[in-house]
């Protein structure tokens, strides 16, 4: 995403082509985005989970927005290079003070503040992230004749990558299990905030539990369950 200029009459971009290649990026269809400044505030794309930095970070607002936008868990923000006169621990003390700023307003004051274009933006993003993903595991339904449990885990994380979703796993020793050990595997699949209103739930909460003998069957188990909800939410909904 360029604009031409004296120094780079090579990068020449339309508005057209620059909404397209948003579009695909937000869609799921790109997943490298390499943008000037403007990235930062006023282009509608999805949380990321690495943003680099090549040039020296001006303000704390910058940061602030720079940051914004790694909103994957675990997510990466790097910084190439910075000001001697404005270092990366300056501006993100400044930022600490933003932020508790902002934590001071209630949640309905942030809210009332989004316009209902903003809010529909969002929908229309999350939405097509999940269409991608429940696309995802049809494909992947259709290249296998069985959804055998080495893939199940598997299948179940890339969906949630694609969706922008969270999975926690929770294993514990099931004290009720009669003839040995017995191991319980709970997996929850959840929503994350897209933006600093509120987690956007475009479907509901799945969890699923598993008892077995080993930590790793139990898990297995309930992965395959889970994944069982999935295709059949997708198809509900269809998407599949």
């Amino acid at each position: 995403y360029a604009t031409a200029g004296e120094a780079s009459p090579a990068f020449r971009v339309t508005a057209s082509q620059s909404k397209e290649r948003v579009r695909l990026f937000s869609s799921g269809d790109l997943n490298l985005l390499i943008s000037t400044a403007v990235a930062e505030e006023g282009m509608d794309v999805p949380a990321a989970n690495c943003i680099i930095r090549f040039d020296p970070i001006q303000t704390p607002v910058s940061l602030v927005q720079g940051r914004g936008r790694a909103r994957q868990q675990a997510s990466s923000f790097v910084v190439l290079e910075e000001r001697h006169d404005r270092s990366l621990s300056m501006l993100a003390s400044a930022e600490d003070t933003q932020v508790n700023l902002l934590k001071n307003h209630s949640a309905d004051i942030v809210a009332s503040s989004q316009s209902e274009s903003e809010k529909k933006k969002r929908k229309i993003a999350q939405t097509s992230r999940e269409r991608s993903a429940f696309q995802f595991l049809s494909s992947f339904s259709s290249a296998s004749s069985s959804s055998s449990s080495s893939n199940a885990t598997a299948r179940v994380k890339q969906f949630c990558i694609k969706a922008d979703r969270e999975v926690l796993e929770v294993i514990k020793h099931d004290k009720a299990g009669g003839g040995g050990p017995m191991f319980c595997a709970t997996i929850t699949i959840q929503g994350v905030p897209n933006d600093e209103g509120g987690a956007m739930m475009m479907m509901g909460m799945i969890r699923k539990e598993a008892l077995a003998t080993t930590k790793q069957a139990a898990k297995t188990a309930a992965y395959e369950l889970a994944l069982q909800d999935l295709l059949a939410e997708g198809k509900k909904r269809n998407l599949i």
